[in-house]
């Protein structure tokens, strides 16, 4: 029988992807003194003139927070202070979350759309990425049409995280600037993202001249490995809302997430809050594991470890994890669960698991 994807899950993927995107490009450039992407020698002719776009509206919206900081920054200690505080992190938050909407719609808009692109290469991309996905379900329909409970929720996960390798590859091919930036351009990798039908043909194949060699190993599709993946991931939920933590404190929230359905009282999440100094709004070194004190429809209150003397603050768009596996501690070492989004039981190679 033949496994497909829908029209609307494939977008909701895409649109998934962007999202991600956006993210990631949020936390990039948050806080800098001035923002700088890509660099002039990354980009010309209409890429150059849309990364100009994003590079002022990023520029001002950094100046708009910093004139904020100077008259924050003069106030007494105290919760007007630390509300103040976010509501300029929250601004600051939005108009970069905007800006970054746009740039990634104007940029690639066989992303956002979801929608198979007029002309090439995103028109022959589309097709090779809708194989792509017909493989990857393949690979999985044996499985996915016998698992049920715990077991079918982390089939369809391990599957989503597979779909990851296909997913870069379009969207490198489709917008072969969209991962170009300042930093570095992963297009060459995303673009080797190969299909093998066994493990062995991916070793045994020759390596690319530039980029990384990547795929996935249709054999490596089974129960036992999909259970290994499971042991490293997690469940991720992110918050809508601004909540400060005062110093000592161990009780946190209400925090509103987007959706909190997943949750129960007593699950334990991993979370990096921030903290305050002087104005100064820094990520702590290592994530904290809290847990789940109350839920309220989207709200949750969270028991955490003592906060330190400066207290916590969880930002807008904080990211919480959960693990997959109830049983298991692994997802949480390391950067374990956030490999393991990335990468299913068959992508290659395999992630090197702290």
């Amino acid at each position: 029988m033949k496994f497909t994807i829908d029209d609307k899950t494939l977008r909701r993927i895409l649109i998934g992807v962007a999202v991600v995107a956006v993210i990631l490009i949020i936390i990039f450039f948050r806080r800098r003194s001035k923002f700088e992407w890509p660099t002039p020698s990354n980009a010309t002719g209409g890429d150059k003139a849309k990364d100009d776009v994003l590079t002022a509206a990023l520029n001002a919206a950094q100046d708009a927070y910093n004139v904020t900081m100077i008259g924050v920054n003069a106030m007494q200690a105290g919760p007007n202070k630390t509300t103040a505080i976010l509501n300029a992190e929250k601004t600051l938050s939005d108009s970069i979350d905007l800006a970054v909407q746009n740039y990634v719609r104007d940029k690639c808009t066989a992303v956002v759309d979801g929608i198979k692109p007029a002309t090439d290469p995103g028109a022959a991309a589309w097709d090779a990425y809708q194989l792509d996905l017909s493989k990857i379900g393949q690979a999985y329909y044996p499985i996915v049409k016998t698992a049920t409970g715990t077991a079918a929720t982390e089939t369809l996960a391990a599957r989503k995280a597979d779909i990851t390798g296909a997913t870069r590859k379009y969207i490198a091919t489709a917008c072969p600037n969209f991962y170009k930036t300042a930093a570095g351009d992963d297009s060459t990798t995303y673009k080797n993202w190969t299909w093998y039908e066994t493990e062995a043909a991916y070793t045994s194949a020759a390596a690319p001249a530039t980029g990384t060699k990547t795929g996935f190993a249709k054999d490596r599709i089974t129960v036992t490995n999909i259970g290994n993946w499971a042991d490293y991931a997690a469940t991720t939920y992110m918050s809508s809302t601004s909540v400060s933590v005062s110093a000592g404190t161990t009780q946190a929230g209400p925090i509103t997430l987007t959706s909190a359905v997943g949750l129960n009282v007593g699950d334990s999440v991993q979370v990096t809050p921030q903290t305050s100094l002087n104005g100064v709004i820094s990520p702590i070194g290592t994530p904290i594991t809290a847990t789940i004190a109350t839920i309220s429809g989207n709200d949750v209150t969270l028991t955490i470890p003592a906060a330190p003397a400066t207290g916590y603050i969880f930002p807008s768009k904080t990211v919480f994890a959960k693990a997959l596996r109830p049983t298991s501690t692994k997802w949480r070492l390391g950067t374990n669960w956030k490999l393991a989004r990335d990468a299913g039981p068959g992508t290659l190679p395999v992630p090197t698991w702290a």
